[in-house]
């Protein structure tokens, strides 16, 4: 029993982040307004049928700039182990500036 739960703590104790991908836009110069959003994601035994909570990304973006658009976006995809082969998470990010028109 002792040698099952010091099992189970080390797989608990390697849970990490890996960082998946990265992109940038041309930075623009009038960096004032820094906007930003962000979209997490839990997978039960890495199950995901569907990236649908990342496609509104764009639209959170844009309701935090209304009277400009958003340029300069760096986004950030990291995938979170908490317990290998059973709970995982996707963590996006995207921060940006607003510029006004």
């Amino acid at each position: 029993m002792m040698k099952l739960l010091l099992s189970l703590a080390l797989l608990a104790a390697a849970s990490c982040t890996h960082l998946n991908s990265v992109s940038v836009t041309s930075i623009p110069k009038d960096r004032s307004q820094r906007v930003s959003a962000e979209r997490y994601k839990f997978l039960f035994l890495l199950l995901n049928f569907n990236n649908d909570f990342a496609s509104h990304m764009e639209k959170d973006l844009a309701e935090k700039c209304p009277n400009g658009k958003v340029e300069g976006i760096v986004t950030k995809t990291e995938m979170l182990t908490y317990f290998p082969l059973i709970a995982h998470a996707y963590n996006i990010r995207a921060d940006g500036y607003c510029i006004k028109k």
